[in-house]
């Protein structure tokens, strides 16, 4: 039987993985939450949980990972627990609803933040953004390994020195005397905590996105060994 041809070094693979972690979200569901939910302390609370389970997940993935050491990630994992019909239907599942609607989503994200910069009215509005982006990344990954892992890097990357920027410059400015406004009324506590659990969910990979790209770069990782490690950590 063939095999997928391991191109990936583990520089690329873990910044795939990190890439797959740090969501687009990361930069306005932060505003979600904090409508959502009353303190800062009920925030911090959801964003820890939701940490707690995406390494819960991470390292149930590297433990299935090193036992069952074949391409297909959770499309393995569900064969060989459950059977072939479940596994087929994860198989379009995550191909017409789960992935393609990530996809949609951090593409439309993406359109927002674009039109803040430049008009977007010719090409469709955000939509048209969205549908663009999406088929150019598309093609670029069609092309092969080597483009796909390229525009990835330099994406992810982006994405971590934005925060790192966002962080830096949010505890260098003096705000000076913040100006008081009206609070919103936050929904009831059980409510807003599951409206935010779910969005952090969404921005951290939750209990697909996070996982499931760490194990499908093993497969095309040059050390597949060193591979599972940077993967789980």
């Amino acid at each position: 039987m063939a095999e997928l041809r391991r191109e990936l070094g583990v520089f690329s693979a873990s910044l795939l993985v990190v890439g797959g972690i740090i969501g687009s979200g990361i930069f306005f569901i932060p505003a979600v939450t904090a409508r959502a939910l009353p303190t800062s302390g009920w925030i911090l609370a959801v964003w820890t949980l939701g940490g707690v389970v995406a390494l819960a997940g991470a390292l149930t993935y590297a433990e299935l990972g090193a036992m069952m050491p074949e391409a297909g990630g959770g499309y393995v994992y569900v064969r060989e627990a459950f059977g072939r019909l479940p596994a087929f239907l994860l198989g379009w599942m995550t191909l017409l609803m789960i992935a393609s609607g990530a996809i949609a989503a951090v593409a439309m994200a993406f359109a927002g933040y674009l039109e803040r910069f430049v008009p977007i009215d010719m090409v469709g509005g955000r939509i048209g953004v969205a549908a663009i982006t999406i088929l150019l990344l598309t093609i670029t990954n069609y092309l092969g390994v080597k483009p796909g892992t390229v525009t990835a890097n330099v994406f992810t990357i982006s994405k971590i020195a934005a925060l790192g920027a966002l962080i830096v410059v949010g505890l260098s400015i003096n705000p000076g005397v913040p100006r008081v406004v009206a609070a919103p009324v936050a929904p009831p506590l059980a409510n807003g905590v599951a409206a935010a659990f779910v969005a952090v969910l969404f921005t951290i990979g939750g209990n697909r996105r996070t996982w499931w790209p760490a194990r499908s770069a093993i497969p095309a990782a040059r050390s597949q060994r060193r591979s599972r490690w940077e993967s789980a950590s």
